[in-house]
Formats: C-alpha cells, structure tokens, sequence
C-alpha cells in the first residue's frame, strides 16, 4: 500500500522539534520511529515502504527552473497572451521589455502592468484587474519581488472569480530572494484608507 502525508520541511537552521532528528541528507530531519505500518516521515521527503523496497517523493505543485538562461524558458511555454505584472522600475530598466522580447520571439501578445507598490494596495489590485478584463490573458508573469508576485496573485484570483474566466497560468520570475511569494499561494493586500491588511 501506498501512504503520503503532508509535511513541512524546516527552515535551514530550525530547532528542531522533540523527537526529531536530523537523517544527515541534505539538512532534512526525520522521526526518531518509524511508523507501524512501515511508513518512515521525513521533512520535505517522504520515505514509503512498498512491497519491501524504500522509495522516496518530494511533492510540490510548483514548477522551477534555475541558473543561466532559466528566463529563455519562457519561450518554451504554450502561451498566446501574456499580462506582465511589475513594478515601474522593472519596466525603465529594461527587464519588463526582455520578457516581453522572449514572448514576441514565440509569437504572443503581452501586456505590462507597471504600476505595482510596495504593500500592494486595493487600488493597485482594481487597477490589474481592469487591465486584465481588457486584454483577457491566458497567462500572468509576475516580475519582481514579493508585492510584484502577490499583486499578480490577488489580480488572477479576483479576476478569475468576477469573471467566471478559467484561472490564468502564474508565471512568477523573482528578482529578490527572502519572500518565498513564489511558491505559495497566499497574498497580502492593503488598505491605506482603513490601515489594515488582508490575506
């Protein structure tokens, strides 16, 4: 039999917590016993028993390229209209527009969005999701740091539920390291007006 659950794995550094230890693979940890039916529980990894072998998974619903050249991938994804979220200076220093370069090259339609604040605020998100209306992307590139990510992830999701349209896909392209607003699907919005901020 198959068994999975889901685990977290520790920040590099964590204290880990009683009964846990650290398995020497990668910085991972693992339960001091084994379960009793065979099934072993490692943080980020998970050890199976099946039939008498040890076999190991990492699930994650998030896709990653990394190192030179990762940003030409985007030629290679079946995109036709694409909505670029950034900030200001990722259009005047040019970046916006290399994207944009790499999804002539495939033959799609882009758009950029280039009004993104930091503390991405309600008006920033209306305003996104005017574009949007407008140019019905089938795909969203966040370029950026966490408020160009999460601004990208609230301006899909609302766009997708006003409309009733199928969810664009999310292509994030971090430019800062720190936030991890790329591989999780959670935003903060806030509101100037009412000095609050929403999930």
């Amino acid at each position: 039999a198959w068994f999975q659950k889901s685990i977290r794995r520790p920040k590099h550094g964590a204290v880990l917590p009683e009964g846990m230890r650290r398995n020497g693979r990668g910085g991972s940890a693992e339960a001091g016993r084994g379960g009793d039916r065979g099934e072993r529980e490692i943080w980020g990894i998970i050890k199976i028993r099946k039939e008498g072998q040890d076999l190991e998974q990492f699930i994650m619903n998030t896709r990653i390229y990394m190192g030179a050249g990762s940003l030409e991938k985007i030629r290679d994804l079946e995109i036709e209209r694409a909505y670029i979220i950034c900030d200001p200076f990722m259009k005047q220093s040019g970046k916006a527009d290399q994207i944009a370069a790499l999804l002539s090259e495939r033959g799609a339609c882009w758009e950029i969005f280039s009004e993104v604040v930091p503390d991405p605020t309600i008006g920033v998100v209306t305003k996104g999701i005017e574009g949007m209306c407008a140019f019905r992307p089938d795909t969203v590139i966040a370029l950026g740091g966490g408020s160009a990510i999460d601004t990208a992830k609230a301006v899909s999701h609302l766009y997708t539920a006003m409309d009733k349209e199928q969810r664009p896909r999310l292509v994030a392209v971090p430019t800062t390291s720190g936030t991890g607003s790329e591989v999780t699907s959670f935003a903060v919005i806030s509101d100037p007006e009412a000095k609050a901020k929403y999930p």
